[in-house]
Parts: structure tokens; sequence; C-alpha cells
């Protein structure tokens, strides 16, 4: 039986990256000729960089 992780329950319901997404998307729906760069949090599941090491 999987058991539910108790903090799952005490997100809020605008989680930050679900937030995060949603306004970037507004902002490219209202400046299409704008170029927006992503700094978001990248794969998480690869090592770092030799540059930033």
């Amino acid at each position: 039986m999987t058991r539910l992780n108790e903090f799952y329950l005490n997100l809020q319901g605008s989680y930050l990256f679900a937030e995060v997404a949603r306004r970037t998307a507004a902002y490219k729906a209202a400046h299409p000729k704008e170029e927006v760069i992503s700094l978001g949090i990248g794969d998480v599941s690869q090592p770092l960089a030799p540059a930033v090491v």
C-alpha cells in the first residue's frame, strides 16, 4: 500500500512552478515578438556541469 506524503497536503493551491509557468505563458502571449530566456532549475536528475563545480 502506497502512503501519501503528508507534506503534499500542505502545498498551496498555486504551487510555485505552476505559477511561474502560467505567468510566463501569459507574458509570451501578450508579447509574441519578445524573446524570453528561461532561468528555470534545469534537469535536477543530472550532475552539475564542470564549469559550475
